[in-house]
């Protein structure tokens, strides 16, 4: 739920793409069904490119035909519901789901993955077995992490890589090697992404290119023009009237 009176739920395979842009409230909650599940959930934080930061929140929801997602209520929030692209090679050996695949955003002309206000590439890769390998081209100049979710990978030069590791890699440009070393595979994230160039400033979660865009934001923030907190334990009706109610906030901004 977000202080947009947007809600919905998402599984196994999905993605929720949020752009905070100019302010948002938001909360994730296990769905646990009354019992006890074994869960697994990565959260990666982007910047905006500055031209960006100022834009009104969205939110993507991307998935697989068996994938749970699925917008309950939109609210005001700009919801767009898609795709994203998997790709097998080697007879299935290699699996790549693109997240997004390293172009820039636009108006979207109908292609899968999410869009973005900078060029990023967000890829899985299954390698099932020992010794498959993958290459991934880069462009020259591009940040690029590979992190392990399991298995275990050599990703050039002899660096082996195991479960849980974060690997930075230069900026050379072209193409990203891994090969797996487990006998039984290795699963990887591939983060890559065009430098945007610009100062970075936080202030917990708020991510501006000055101190003076930083405490613009807080003030917006204690101003309720972000939305209203609610409690997690709050009922649907709860919390759509904290959203009716920093309407008239959001718009006097």
């Amino acid at each position: 739920r977000d202080s947009f009176g947007c809600k919905m739920r998402y599984g196994d395979g999905a993605v929720q793409w949020m752009t905070a842009g100019r302010g948002m409230l938001h909360e994730e909650m296990w769905d646990l069904g009354g019992a006890f599940h074994e869960h697994e959930l990565y959260q990666i934080w982007l910047n905006l490119p500055p031209g960006a930061k100022m834009e009104p929140p969205r939110v993507q929801l991307l998935g697989r035909p068996d994938s749970l997602c699925e917008v309950e209520r939109a609210g005001e929030m700009p919801v767009r519901v898609g795709s994203y692209p998997m790709v097998e090679l080697q007879g299935g050996r290699v699996q790549v789901r693109y997240l997004s695949d390293g172009t820039a955003a636009g108006d979207g002309n109908g292609r899968p993955g999410a869009l973005t206000r900078s060029p990023v590439t967000v890829a899985h890769v299954t390698l099932a077995g020992g010794g498959v390998r993958h290459e991934l081209p880069l462009p020259e100049g591009w940040t690029c992490l590979v992190y392990v979710r399991s298995g275990r990978v050599d990703v050039g030069g002899g660096t082996v890589a195991s479960q849980y590791d974060m690997c930075y890699m230069g900026r050379t440009g072209g193409p990203l090697q891994i090969e797996s070393v487990s006998d039984g595979g290795a699963d990887v994230l591939i983060l890559a992404g065009q430098p945007i160039g610009a100062p970075v400033v936080a202030s917990g979660t708020i991510v501006m290119n000055s101190q003076a865009q930083v405490d613009d934001a807080l003030r917006d923030y204690q101003a309720g023009a972000f939305g209203l907190p609610w409690e997690h334990t709050a009922t649907d009706a709860e919390w759509e009237k904290r959203c009716e109610q920093a309407k008239p906030l959001a718009r006097a901004r």
